[in-house]
């Protein structure tokens, strides 16, 4: 009856979870000296690896604990006295391990409350002047970083949800794009709160410009390819992405722009513009060519730039493998005369950004979400 008993209790179930929540909370809540709480956290690595054992607001409740206690913890090791001090190595080394195992677990939107928190203290930390702690917070900080970026892709949509019409429709935008000076119609008009415009577009340029975009057959392009666009486009890739303190420089990698062709405001403009056009009048007030002109200008470029769900993901994580590689090389030609830790415990914590397991491109599904990645 003990086993039977025990068997039951051990079965995933919602009660189960809350009971694990609250032990989880109770035993940080109850931890008396940093040596109970690192115990804690020195055993989460090995609880993220059981984690399809493990019910998602679980994960979710080990998450805030591992983000809520490391960040005021690593802070004090900041200011601690003795810089060189082995116990304050090991405190900090494991509460970033904790960091790096618990992130890829948790879908967008704890990662982006979570993550904030933490940026500007691994910042100084990956400047610490012991090595080991400063490896760590690299690490810890690419870590972070893909997890944020992986959880974002999954609101981009594949390239197998591009239809043969949506195709056709792109390769003819493409085409008239290459027939304009967007970087400068682009330029030319500034729109401020939808009503106030400002335009030093020449006519001779509108002029140009509105013998090519009215086409019918552009026309017609556009307003589907408009509307694949909303179809496709997400709240939550423009809230979350890029995120705000910064873990990398997306924007000089192309990874923001990329995403510019679902944009709702520009897609809004690209829309009212493509209604004026066909029909000759205005559709709002402040609508004119120059405008109609500027915002199919910058539906075009944003086309241009566009990155499905793959390409966006895989260039990210490249970018983040890159800076995270520099940063590594610099670290160890910063200390090659004196005693250089061994690097292998340190490219473990690289995996999940070099595994094919953990890239969207080979794997049918996720923890979180397996629908998400197909």
């Amino acid at each position: 009856m003990a086993e039977g008993r025990a068997s039951v209790a051990m079965v995933p179930s919602h009660k189960r979870s809350q009971r694990d929540v609250a032990a989880l909370n109770w035993t940080l809540e109850s931890a008396t000296d940093y040596r109970e709480v690192e115990q804690f956290f020195d055993a989460v690595p090995a609880f993220c690896r059981q984690s399809g054992q493990n019910i998602d607001h679980v994960l979710r409740a080990v998450g805030s604990s591992v983000f809520s206690r490391s960040g005021p913890i690593l802070e004090e090791c900041l200011r601690h006295a003795d810089l060189q001090s082995p116990e304050r190595r090991c405190r900090a080394v494991t509460y970033m391990t904790a960091l790096q195992a618990i992130a890829p677990k948790l879908p967008a939107i704890p990662m982006k409350v979570f993550t904030l928190s933490s940026v500007d203290t691994l910042a100084a930390l990956r400047n610490d002047s012991d090595t080991t702690i400063a490896i760590s917070a690299m690490c810890t900080t690419a870590i972070l970083a893909s997890s944020y970026l992986f959880r974002i892709t999954e609101y981009i949509p594949p390239k197998s949800s591009v239809s043969d019409i949506d195709v056709a429709d792109v390769q003819l935008l493409m085409n008239i794009s290459e027939q304009l000076p967007l970087d400068e119609l682009c330029g030319s008009v500034t729109v401020q709160d939808y009503h106030t415009v400002t335009s030093t577009m020449s006519t001779d340029a509108t002029t140009a410009a509105l013998r090519i975009l009215r086409s019918d057959d552009v026309m017609d392009a556009a307003g589907r390819y408009l509307k694949f666009c909303r179809a496709s486009s997400s709240m939550e890739v423009r809230f979350f992405f890029p995120p705000n303190p910064k873990f990398y420089d997306f924007e000089s990698e192309g990874l923001t722009p990329s995403l510019d062709w679902i944009s709702l405001d520009i897609i809004y403009e690209a829309e009212n513009s493509v209604k004026y056009l066909q029909n000759g009048h205005n559709v709002a007030d402040g609508w004119s060519a120059d405008r109609a002109v500027w915002a199919i200008s910058v539906m075009l470029r944003a086309l241009r730039s566009t990155k499905m769900r793959e390409e966006f993901w895989n260039c990210g994580r490249l970018m983040i493998i890159n800076t995270l590689i520099s940063q590594l090389v610099q670290s160890h030609h910063d200390t090659r005369e004196h005693s250089t830790p061994n690097p292998r415990p340190y490219w473990r914590c690289c995996v999940p950004l070099l595994d094919p397991v953990y890239c969207m491109i080979t794997t049918v599904g996720s923890s979180q979400n397996p629908s998400a990645l197909n």
